[in-house]
């Protein structure tokens, strides 16, 4: 959702990393559709990971296999 709190997306990543019992440091990139590109939170989680966040445009998305 736009604007989220950095702190609460934060949390909900960890739970789904946790869940999945994925270690935070293995997360090599963040990505997301190219609407996200300026979002805070998203941006701060990859400044504090220390990995890159990228973008993609919503036609290159659309041609990635899988049911979204």
């Amino acid at each position: 959702r736009k604007d989220k709190d950095p702190q609460e997306l934060f949390k909900q990543v960890r739970k789904v990393l946790d869940s999945c019992q994925i270690l935070p440091e293995s997360i090599s990139k963040i990505a997301s559709i190219d609407l996200k590109a300026e979002e805070a939170a998203i941006c701060q989680l990859a400044d504090c990971w220390n990995v890159p966040f990228v973008t993609f445009s919503a036609d290159v998305l659309l041609e990635m296999p899988g049911d979204y």
